[in-house]
């Protein structure tokens, strides 16, 4: 049985690419869903943009996000 890497090494230009690719898929996803009519097909459309935005989210939160801060250490509002 296959085994996944843990760790991948991307730079900020990867995994902009990564999020920009996702957000087109989903897109794309989400005028395919336009068309359709209450189906299978919609509900499994509508499974995968969910799944994808799922998979954005993880990409935020595992982020580090500075903010600018004033002479006593506290971030600015």
């Amino acid at each position: 049985m296959a085994h996944y890497e843990e760790n991948f090494d991307l730079n900020e230009t990867d995994v902009e690419l990564i999020e920009d690719t996702i957000r087109n898929q989903i897109r794309v996803l989400t005028g395919k869903k336009l068309k359709l009519a209450d189906s299978d097909e919609l509900a499994e459309v509508e499974d995968t943009i969910k799944r994808l935005n799922m998979l954005l989210g993880k990409f935020h939160n595992q982020k580090i996000w500075y903010s600018q801060v004033n002479q006593t250490g506290v971030p600015l509002g």
